[in-house]
């Protein structure tokens, strides 16, 4: 890896951090410039302002989790699968890496609208086109699907802030099989 791509990790990292402890708003250049371990003038080098560089983490984020839900997705043939496999991904995405997954939690509705250019794979596309299948293969009742698709993901949401908050202990993936079970009992009504 080139010394310049390290520092831009380095600066994306440190970022994420400042933005999940202290928020994107109350973080400025210099404290991610201080916990990057780099010169202020160097975050203009690799993103042209702070909103820019808290975007392209967030759509980095978000396509790294739709190109797993996908994944996901193809590995099962029926919705009962796919959706226990859909929360399995997303838990241990986020034991995986909490910071990258409470950035994701707490400014996807901040940012995305604001994304010039968003991921390929929508997490919420991906689950949405799962759901949608499942209807029409008669695996699920048909109802309005952004209505199933945004109960279903307000189990496994508000699961994951209550683990934000410091409500739940422990790993996400404790809590998967009760989630997808729960998620299950949502969508399959």
């Amino acid at each position: 890896m080139r010394k310049g791509d390290v520092t831009r990790e380095r600066l994306r990292r440190a970022a994420l951090e400042l933005f999940v402890e202290q928020g994107v708003t109350e973080t400025t250049t210099r404290d991610i410039a201080a916990r990057a371990e780099i010169a202020e003038g160097t975050i203009y080098r690799h993103f042209p302002s702070k909103d820019d560089l808290a975007a392209d983490l967030l759509r980095d984020q978000l396509s790294r989790i739709g190109e797993a839900l996908h994944a996901a997705d193809q590995a099962h043939p029926d919705l009962p699968a796919k959706v226990r496999a859909f929360v399995h991904c997303y838990c241990d995405m986020a034991d995986a890496d909490w910071y990258g997954f409470s950035y994701q939690l707490l400014y996807q509705h901040v940012w995305l609208r604001r994304l010039p250019q968003p991921p390929s794979r929508n997490p919420v596309t991906v689950v949405r086109d799962a759901m949608e299948r499942g209807m029409a293969a008669g695996e699920i009742p048909r109802r309005e699907i952004e209505l199933v698709l945004g109960m279903a993901l307000g189990v496994v949401m508000q699961t994951a802030i209550q683990k934000l908050y410091g409500s739940l202990n422990g790993p996400m993936s404790d809590y998967a099989d009760e989630v997808a079970e729960a998620v299950w009992r949502v969508v399959g009504m």
